[in-house]
C-alpha cells in the first residue's frame, strides 16, 4: 500500500493519459461517424443541387413530347456534363427518356452504371448510390422532378466528385475531429492540477494518519514495557536488531513494515497476564508457564482489530514457534513458519541471552552465539542463523550496549526510513 502511494502522482498522470486516449478514441469515433455521415450528405447535395436547378417550366411540360422542350432539356444535360456530371438523363413520368448526355471520356463509367440495375423512385423517394472507379468517387442520383408537388418526371445522373471538392469536405472533417480532440486534451490538462492538489491533500492526510498509527504502536509497546520491566529496552533492541536483519536480507517495504510493527508489539499480549506471573523473579512452574503462553493469542486478538497491523500478526503469533515444530502455539515447522517470525525468533533469543534479567546474568556475545548455534535446525532456521551470526558482533556493539535514549532515537530513524521515506513522495 505504501509503495503504491509513493508513486501516486506518476500513476495518476499515466491513468489520466490512458483516460484521455480512451475518451479521445470513443468521442473521436462518434464525431468521426457523425461527420462522415455529414460528408456523405454534403457529397450527395453537390449532385442534388444541380439536379434541382432544372427550370420548373420545363418540368411542367415533361409529359409532353415537345421538340423545343427536348432541345432545351438537352442543353441542360449537356451543360451538366460539361461540369461535374459525367452522365445526365431526364425522363418523363412514364420513364421515357427526353434528354441524355454522356461525357466523351466516360464510356467506362457508363458500362459500370449499366451493370448496376436500378428502378425509378416510387412516390416522393429519391435515391443515390456511391461507387469508385479507378479511385475516383462517383455518385449515382435518381431524383423525382416535381411541379406543384406532382411528379412530372425523373432525373438520373452520375456525379463525379472532384478531388478539390472531396479534399475540402475531408479537410472540414479532420478539422472538426482535431478541435474535438484538442478540447478533450485541454480539459484533461486543466483537470490534472486540480486532481493533483486533491491527491496531495489526501496524501498529507494519509501521512498524518500513518504517523498517528505509528505513535499508537509505540504507545502500545511502551504500555507492555511499563508492566514488564524486562521488556523495557528489550522492545527497542529486538526491533532494531530485526530492522538491521531485514535490511541485510533485502526485505521489501511491506515486509519491513510488518517486521518492525510485529517486533515492537511481539509481547503486547502480556498486558493481559497477571503481575504475579509477569514480574515473577524466578522461573515459572508448569501452570504459570501455560498461562504465560496465552499472551500469544491475546496479542493476536489485540492487533487483529487494526487492519494495518494484520501483517504484524505473523511475528506476534508465530515468534515462539521452533524450526523443528516443537514450539507453540500451532506447532508449525520449517519454512511453514512465516519468514519474519523465523527472523524474529533469532533476534529475540539473542537479546534475551545477551541481556540481564531478574532471574539470570547477561551472557557474553560469544557464549550467546554458542548456545544459539546448538539450536540451529531445532529452534532456529539454519540459513537465517548463519546470516545473523555475521551481523551480530556489530549489532551488539551498536544496539546491545546503547542507552534508552539512543535506542529510541535509532528506532525513530528506522521507522521514518521504512514507513515514510518512500511512501509519500
Amino acid at each position: 500500500m505504501l509503495t503504491q502511494v509513493s508513486n501516486i502522482n506518476k500513476l495518476l498522470l499515466k491513468r489520466l493519459v490512458v483516460l484521455w486516449f480512451v475518451a479521445s478514441v470513443i468521442v473521436g469515433g462518434i464525431v468521426f461517424y457523425i461527420e462522415t455521415e455529414a460528408v456523405d450528405n454534403a457529397v450527395v447535395e453537390l449532385g442534388l443541387k444541380e439536379a434541382y436547378s432544372i427550370n420548373q417550366s420545363l418540368i411542367k411540360r415533361l409529359p409532353e413530347n415537345d421538340s423545343a422542350d427536348n432541345a432545351a432539356l438537352q442543353k441542360i444535360v449537356d451543360e451538366m456534363t460539361r461540369r461535374q456530371f459525367v452522365i445526365a438523363e431526364i425522363y418523363n413520368k412514364d420513364e421515357i427518356i427526353r434528354a441524355k448526355s454522356i461525357r466523351i471520356d466516360s464510356k467506362k463509367v457508363e458500362t459500370v452504371v449499366d451493370e448496376k440495375h436500378h428502378s425509378f423512385p416510387l412516390g416522393e423517394e429519391r435515391h443515390h448510390k456511391k461507387f469508385y472507379i479507378d479511385n475516383v468517387l462517383y455518385i449515382q442520383h435518381l431524383v423525382p422532378l416535381k411541379y406543384q408537388d406532382h411528379i412530372r418526371g425523373y432525373f438520373e445522373g452520375i456525379y463525379r466528385v472532384s478531388d478539390s471538392e472531396l479534399n475540402e469536405i475531408m479537410s472540414r472533417l479532420y478539422h472538426t475531429l482535431l478541435i474535438v480532440l484538442t478540447i478533450i486534451l485541454a480539459t484533461f490538462v486543466m483537470m490534472y492540477p486540480v486532481i493533483l492538489y486533491l491527491n496531495r491533500q489526501l496524501i498529507a492526510f494519509s501521512k498524518n494518519l500513518l504517523k498517528t498509527n505509528v505513535e499508537l504502536l509505540e504507545v502500545m509497546g511502551s504500555a507492555v514495557a511499563k508492566r514488564d520491566s524486562t521488556t523495557d529496552n528489550h522492545n527497542y533492541r529486538v526491533t532494531l536488531y530485526a530492522v538491521r536483519f531485514g535490511e541485510a536480507l533485502k526485505l521489501d517495504s511491506t515486509q519491513m513494515c510488518n517486521l518492525i510493527a510485529g517486533s515492537f508489539l511481539h509481547d503486547v499480549g502480556k498486558i493481559g497476564i497477571e503481575d504475579s506471573i509477569l514480574r515473577k523473579p524466578g522461573g515459572l512452574d508448569d501452570k504459570e508457564f501455560t498461562r504465560m503462553k496465552e499472551h500469544v493469542e491475546m496479542g493476536v486478538e489485540i492487533v487483529a482489530k487494526a487492519d494495518w497491523l494484520k501483517g504484524a500478526g505473523d511475528v506476534i503469533k508465530f515468534h515462539h514457534e521452533k524450526y523443528d515444530g516443537s514450539g507453540y502455539m500451532t506447532g508449525l515447522k520449517g519454512e511453514n513458519i512465516p519468514l519474519i517470525a523465523r527472523m524474529f525468533a533469532i533476534v529475540d533469543v539473542f537479546d534475551a541471552l545477551c541481556s540481564e534479567r531478574p532471574y539470570k546474568k547477561a551472557f557474553s556475545i560469544d557464549d550467546s552465539l554458542q548456545i544459539m548455534s546448538e539450536q540451529s535446525g531445532r529452534h532456529f532456521d539454519p540459513k537465517l542463523l548463519d546470516t545473523f551470526f555475521k551481523l551480530s558482533p556489530k549489532l551488539h556493539t551498536q544496539i546491545g550496549k546503547a542507552s534508552y535514549s539512543n535506542l529510541t532515537q535509532m528506532l525513530s530513524v528506522a521507522v521514518h526510513k521504512h514507513f515514510f521515506k518512500d511512501s509519500f513522495q
